[in-house]
């Protein structure tokens, strides 16, 4: 905006220029013929003197405006200083989050373990000390092998909830060097995904519908991450949202625009509070801790679709009633 105005202030300036150069040829031409005519010559110099002083106006105002793009330059500077310390301030908090939420879910099942072996080895020491002393018992005997069964599996139990754990940490960052895109059509590779998940989750009282414009559109697309992103999503609507509705519904919309594929999965289930869709792909986030859930699913799906599909994810409460997740990413 401010160099149009420069541009204009300049054009101003040279076309009064012009116009003192016209009529201080034609006040010339006129005082040396016979027909000079005084009055024009007086006109001329009146005219020349409001030019000269428009001019001068028209230079204060460059300079001004000169001393305004020098002033919008320092504050953009300061802009993007200020900007780049809160995205770092943010990452510095999305760390210490993270950080304090893998602390907080790995130290319950390692608590477990800790103390199912430090129970194990007391008891052996004790069987220990009564073999030792012959003082073991077949009702001693049988009661150490009952304790030792179920700490046993108590330990194995937390083992492989921390293997889990860990499994879905590793999944947390995602590096987009390995993204192999396949040429798939995705009306097809969802009605798999939508079939197998509703064999492997145990819910055939929930219908699936995959919409598609056009009907057998296709693309080249790292169908891996594609496939684990929605199965998220799937997973999500299944487990959280449908879990007391009837009529169950799982419905994905696919269309493409503009270079850009769009691919929503909605459900009529009972939808997000408000309060909790500007945390929702947080790590660690979810209101169903106590069925087990982590709060990984949808922070995994989150940072599936920037780093590996390099496209955008948004979440509102749609019009069937439940939640509806669409992804946008360029084909």
């Amino acid at each position: 905006m401010n160099s149009d105005k420069e541009a204009f202030y300049q054009s101003e300036i040279e076309r009064l220029n012009k116009i003192i150069r016209v009529l201080v040829e034609r006040a010339e031409q006129g005082i040396n013929s016979e027909s000079s005519d005084f009055s024009l010559f007086q006109t001329t110099i009146t005219l020349e003197e409001k030019v000269r002083s428009r001019t001068v106006e028209l230079k204060r105002a460059l300079d001004h405006l000169a001393n305004t793009n020098e002033e919008l330059d320092a504050s953009l500077s300061q802009l993007r200083e200020t900007q780049e310390k809160l995205i770092q301030s943010e990452k510095m908090a999305a760390l210490a989050n993270l950080v304090m939420g893998i602390g907080h879910e790995l130290n319950t099942p390692l608590g477990v373990v800790v103390t199912t072996t430090s129970f194990i080895r007391d008891h052996c020491d004790d069987l220990k000390d009564k073999v030792d002393n012959k003082q073991l018992t077949a009702s001693y005997l049988n009661s150490f092998l009952s304790d030792m069964a179920e700490s046993t599996n108590l330990a194995l139990s937390s083992s492989e909830k921390l293997k889990e754990l860990v499994a879905h940490f590793q999944t947390i960052s995602v590096a987009s060097t390995g993204s192999i895109r396949e040429s798939v059509i995705l009306p097809e590779l969802f009605r798999e995904l939508c079939s197998s998940l509703s064999a492997e989750l145990g819910c055939p009282d929930v219908a699936f519908e995959v919409c598609s414009d056009p009907q057998n559109l296709s693309c080249r697309v790292d169908v891996t991450a594609l496939v684990q992103v929605f199965t998220h999503f799937i997973n999500n609507s299944i487990l959280h949202g449908l879990t007391n509705q009837s009529n169950k519904l799982v419905q994905i919309d696919i269309s493409s625009s503009d270079g850009f594929l769009y691919i929503s999965c909605s459900d009529n289930g009972v939808g997000i509070q408000q309060e909790h869709i500007d945390q929702i792909f947080n790590p660690f986030f979810t209101t169903a801790r106590g069925l087990g859930s982590i709060g990984l699913g949808l922070h995994i799906a989150f940072n599936m679709v920037h780093e590996v599909l390099k496209g955008s994810i948004s979440v509102h409460n749609c019009e069937l009633g439940g939640a509806c997740f669409t992804v946008k990413f360029p084909i």
